[in-house]
């Protein structure tokens, strides 16, 4: 990667040079008088001293021994060079005497570098390229010469506008400065993680980095086609080391790069970036470009948005920054997005841990291009930053090796970061070398210095010299030394001077000291310091004691940084452990209450969102009323700032999550009416609506005028698609505003998930749903929403339940914490035979996670409703689902149900379904279930018929109740040809229903002569589903009635048995076809046997057995079975009258 000067001087040194070859500078002269030829002299001998003194300066740093040519005779030279007409050129000078080899390789490009601000002797070295045929090299080089020239400007312009220290121009002159004045200590810190610009700048110039080659040329190409790149991937992955090796790449074939290191201390005014913008442009030559690389935009992002308010929109910017990939969505936030217009046609660069090939992040509609780390390109890296231990005697060689090879195969996770594996290769190194004291980690080395300075603290450990320097870093703020000296009580002044003259001695600490504050070298290395201390240091104790320490301004920035920590929003455990943020919050709002703390409003507001995002963190919800009494007290009005608007829509939030409607709704139209263009609170505010009875109509409006305000907005657009899909009928229009969304912006995950379930709901529309929810995945594989709906979509398709159970297993692979896949797992498990004790499992595993999951509580319920003497357990597990929650529709019905199927127990159901009802006057299922219970309740059926009626009012497609009702009319003599046109019109509207179809072949079997039409529609129901129990059984009870045919029913019995070794109804109807079979009876009676060693209480198979012993004269035996009939249900009148015929047999 040689610049565009070494690429000149091989030329001169390898192509030209031979005798009457060159044009020499008096041939440009003819015209020019004598004034001009000495003034172009002067100006070259000028240019000369200034290389000179940079060939010095440089020498000082260098551990080699190089010499220093004499003054004159390098001030000389290009005069030296025309009176000889020679080309200047490293084999001259050596030939001369004038430098060394290794002396004239550098200071030749000293001199080039200078001599090129010559107009004069650009346009000589134009000529003498043209004339040896490098034409490519020859338009580079005018290219550079007028990039030069607007470097100088600009660089000065820089300084006047007092950003220099953050804006550094990178031209072919630094990058010279830089590989020559790299030295191997230099290289040492590279890899030790320094990531300050000089360092990173000499390493990647003089090519000492390891680059992932795939991803230079990727950047390269996408930099060249003009678009925005934005490098991506979590902390330490190598994205700034990458993006200096852009810039570098870029400086070197002849351009000019700017690289700004964005702080949240020295901020860009708007009026800054305006007139930064300014200067870049004019600096840029008529066809050129400036590659513009930001650094730590998250960090910087009053800087950063600053800069985004100004942006020039002007082709001759090449943008390019880098980011970690959480910090990129908070930028990309719809509440203030900071990479809006600049940034809109980006495409992003992902760097991936080790494996990992599917893209870990989807951000906007940006086109992105992962690349996985390689374990190869880990283990150079790791050889080549462990390879000074084994200069410097501190580690055998074979040591070094293994130890490389223990880190890489313990650690191949792909969270684990590049950073990551460096120190704990460290710290393996350690336990192996001769004298582990010679290797010593950042926080080694910083207490040590502490300590050396100033003595062992009395009152201190020595782990929190480091420790509070890490904690403050994890929540992205770095400590300021007058917090640290007070903390620790150190002489502030000492600890400043002494930082302030190692720095200048160019020792570099083992901590970053800049703007007088302290920060580790890295983000990655302050969560090592925890984890590698987690047992003897706690971020939640040094937390507390700094906050005691600390005043409102530094409280003020901690607040702001740790809300706004992703993490901290969405409740994510940090690799540090379990942070109380709540006790954070208590301790500066008892700081308050004591008069010792005064916050601003913004203070105060970040303090209020502190405590509501508190509760993710700590996973409960503890003292609810008294945080709202704390919001009440500390709260500040609204006074027209986002973070107000913010602070009042998470209030709102908060109290919608608690149940309480009216506070979310306060809070949400507080915001709407004093900011009228706010999208997120009028967002909420039509999610409120939508999930209240009657209100759609207002959701509706709600969320329409949010897509008014922002036809773009997605969020509004997804609500408002989720609203319509739950309403009957617009179903279309639903898909049609979530397609919407998606042309707005192809990668949104939510809106792609809602339209995946819209799409399952739909009969025949499952493929297409199944493809958009895979797509989601193939956007954001780890996405866990879309991995449930698609597990469930697949639950529900006959053949691919191991499909959704990986799928699921997947999503809880993913997210182990997450309880929505673990509760459809359950779901999915409770379906299948055989599997109900592992459901049960997943079930009781959710509710120890969250003992008051209102779902999982609910389908442990049902499951155990479904197991024979267990209903008492489910009744229990639906009742507490009830105080949880006293109006939750779904376990009220379960537990009707369940109470309906309990002899004597009738009234209670009837009562709990009619509450049900009262709760929600339109509920479906509920109204159903009371209509079955009641169409079993003699003398009730016409009120089962009105209720059932009642529900297809409600719903003219629902096809349980319109069966129910079939079921209830096939009953009634007489009315058999209304419940056949009942079910019939069910078969129109599903016409792949199981039940209706089975409930019509059972109807139609009853009817003399309509047999051969019955078995069509048992046997078109067997086409459908070959494996359905209750269509074969009654195929099978239909074929038993029809003579000649008792072979073909018993076929089909026994294939029902075969499916499902267990079924009560098929073994007790093949019992009773063998009874009636001459010679058979043996067989029907260890049939009937088998049922009743099943269901120990089955009625039914005893009375057919009993009536069997009564053909067979073995009426005691038959007196027996009746008994039993009559025990078990007291009054059944096939036990009553088979008694009443056997009499004289009872006292026998």
């Amino acid at each position: 990667m040689g610049t565009i000067l070494e690429q000149i001087l091989s030329s001169l040194n390898t192509k030209i040079g031979f005798a009457g070859s060159i044009i020499t500078l008096y041939d440009h002269f003819k015209n020019q008088d004598d004034t001009h030829i000495k003034e172009t002299f002067a100006a070259i001998r000028n240019k000369s001293k200034e290389a000179y003194d940079s060939y010095c300066e440089y020498r000082q740093y260098r551990k080699d021994e190089i010499g220093t040519p004499l003054e004159k005779h390098i001030l000389g030279y290009w005069e030296s060079c025309l009176k000889r007409d020679t080309v200047p050129s490293v084999t001259d000078m050596v030939s001369l005497k004038i430098a060394s080899k290794a002396e004239a390789e550098i200071m030749l490009a000293y001199l080039l570098e200078a001599w090129m601000e010559n107009p004069d002797f650009v346009e000589w070295l134009h000529d003498i390229l043209t004339q040896n045929k490098l034409d490519k090299l020859s338009e580079t080089l005018i290219s550079l010469q007028k990039n030069l020239e607007g470097v100088s400007g600009l660089a000065n312009q820089l300084k006047q506008q007092n950003i220099s220290d953050i804006a550094f121009v990178i031209s072919p002159k630094r990058i010279v400065d830089a590989k020559n004045s790299c030295t191997d200590l230099d290289v040492k810190r590279y890899y030790m993680v320094d990531n300050r610009f000089v360092t990173m700048f000499k390493v990647v110039s003089a090519e000492h980095n390891i680059p992932h080659m795939e991803i230079i040329k990727k950047v390269e190409n996408l930099v060249e086609g003009g678009h925005p790149v934005i490098i991506a991937g979590n902390g330490g992955l190598g994205k700034t080391s990458l993006m200096m090796h852009a810039a570098v790449q870029w400086t070197s074939s002849g351009g000019v790069a700017v690289w700004l290191s964005l702080s949240n201390k020295d901020i860009i005014t708007e009026q800054k970036a305006a007139a930064f913008f300014n200067h870049l442009i004019a600096s840029i030559p008529v066809g050129q470009r400036i590659l513009l690389c930001i650094e730590n935009p998250y960090e910087g992002k009053a800087s950063f948005s600053n800069l985004q308010k100004t942006w020039p929109n002007n082709d001759k910017i090449q943008l390019i920054m880098a980011e970690r990939a959480n910090r990129l969505t908070l930028l990309a936030d719809p509440d203030q997005d900071f990479l809006l217009y600049w940034f809109d046609d980006a495409q992003m660069i992902i760097l991936q841990g080790l494996g990992q090939s599917e893209p870990t992040l989807a951000l906007k509609d940006y086109i992105s291009y992962p690349f996985p780390e390689t374990q190869e390109r880990r283990k150079k890296i790791l050889e080549k930053c462990t390879l000074f231990l084994v200069g410097e005697g501190i580690v055998e060689e074979k040591d070094r090796l293994s130890s490389v090879q223990t880190v890489l195969s313990r650690y191949s996770k792909p969270t684990v970061s590049l950073v990551e594996l460096i120190y704990r290769t460290l710290f393996e190194l350690k336990k192996r070398a001769s004298k582990p004291g010679d290797i010593k980690l950042d926080w080694e080395e910083w207490e040590s210095f502490i300590e050396s300075e100033f003595g062992k603290g009395e009152i201190y450990t020595q782990k929190e010299l480091y420790g509070v320097i890490a904690a403050l870093k994890i929540f992205n703020t770095p400590i300021t030394i007058t917090l640290f000296c007070k903390y620790f009580e150190l002489k502030e002044r000492k600890l400043r001077g002494l930082l302030n003259e190692r720095l200048m001695a160019r020792h570099i600490e083992p901590v970053i000291f800049h703007n007088d504050t302290l920060q580790p070298k890295h983000d990655v290395i302050a969560e090592l310091f925890f984890l590698f201390h987690k047992e003897t240091v706690s971020i939640n104790f040094l937390m507390l004691n700094l906050l005691q320490c600390m005043d409102e301004n530094e409280i003020e920035l901690l607040l702001i940084n740790m809300v706004n920590k992703r993490e901290f929003q969405k409740g994510k455990k940090y690799n540090v452990g379990q942070i109380k943020y709540r006790d954070y919050m208590d301790e500066i709002y008892n700081r308050i209450t004591k008069n010792n703390l005064n916050l601003s409003n913004t203070g105060m507001a970040k303090l209020c969102l502190g405590y509501l995002w508190s509760r993710f963190q700590q996973n409960t919800f503890r003292n609810n009323v008294s945080l709202n009494s704390i919001l009440n007290k500390i709260a500040p009005e609204i006074d027209g700032s986002l973070d107000l608007a913010k602070l009042y829509t998470e209030w709102g939030i908060w109290a919608r999550d608690l149940g309480d409607n009216t506070l979310a709704e306060e809070k949400f139209r507080t915001v709407v009416d004093n900011y009228p263009k706010q999208l997120p609170a009028r967002t909420e505010l039509g999610k409120l609506l939508s999930k209240q009875k009657g209100r759609e109509k207002e959701a509706e409006e709600v969320l329409r005028e949010a897509m008014q305000i922002e036809p773009k907005h997605i969020q509004s657009r997804t609500e408002l698609g989720k609203l319509l899909s739950k309403q009957k009928g617009r179903e279309k229009e639903a898909e049609e505003v979530l397609r919407e969304a998606i042309k707005i912006d192809s990668q949104n995950i939510m809106s792609r998930t809602e339209l995946g379930k819209l799409l399952s709901k739909q009969k025949g529309r499952e493929k297409e749903a199944e493809e958009v929810l895979r797509e989601v995945i193939k956007i954001d594989s780890p996405n866990i929403m879309s991995r449930t709906e698609l597990g469930k979509l697949l639950s529900k398709q006959k053949g691919r339940e191991k499909e959704a159970e990986e799928v699921l297993r997947e999503a809880i692979k993913i997210d182990p914490k997450n309880l929505h896949p673990h509760t459809e797992l359950g779901k999915l498990l409770s379906k299948q035979k055989g599997r109900e004790k592992e459901a049960e499992e997943v079930l009781r595993e959710v509710i120890k996670i969250d003992s008051k999951n209102i779902m999982s509580r609910t389908e442990l319920g049902k499951l155990l409703s479904k197991q024979k003497g267990r209903e008492k357990e489910a009744e229990e597990v639906l009742r507490e689902v009830i105080k949880i929650d006293s109006k939750n529709i779904m376990s009220r019905t379960e537990l009707g149900k369940l109470l309906s199927k309990q002899k004597g127990r009738e009234k209670e159901a009837e009562e709990v379904l009619r509450e049900v009802i009262k709760i929600d006057s339109k509920n479906i299922m509920s109204r159903t279930e009371l209509g079955k219970l009641l169409s079993k309740q003699k003398g009730r059926e016409k009120e089962a018929e009105e209720v059932l009626r009642e529900v297809i009012k409600i719903d003219s497609k629902n096809i349980m109740s319109r069966t129910e009702l079939g079921k209830l009319l096939s009953k009634q003599k007489g009315r058999e040809k209304e419940a056949e046109e009942v079910l019939r019109e069910v078969i129109k509207i599903d016409s792949k229903n199981i039940m209706s179809r089975t409930e019509l072949g059972k109807l139609l079997s009853k009817q003399k002569g309509r047999e051969k039409e019955a078995e069509e529609v048992l046997r078109e129901v067997i086409k459908i589903d070959s494996k359905n129990i209750m269509s074969r059984t009654e195929l099978g009870k239909l074929l038993s009635k029809q003579k000649g045919r008792e072979k073909e029913a018993e076929e089909v019995l026994r294939e029902v048995i075969k499916i499902d070794s267990k079924n009560i109804m098929s073994r007790t109807e093949l019992g009773k076809l063998l009874s009636k079979q001459k010679g058979r009876e043996k067989e029907a009676e260890e049939v009937l046997r088998e049922v009743i060693k099943i269901d120990s209480k089955n009625l039914h198979a005893r009375t057919v057995l009993a009536k069997l012993y009564e053909s067979c004269n073995r009426q005691i035996e038959a007196v027996i079975l009746y008994k039993e009939v009559c025990k078990y249900n007291p009054g059944n009148p096939f036990g009553e009258r088979g008694l009443e015929r056997l009499k004289k047999y009872i006292n026998a």
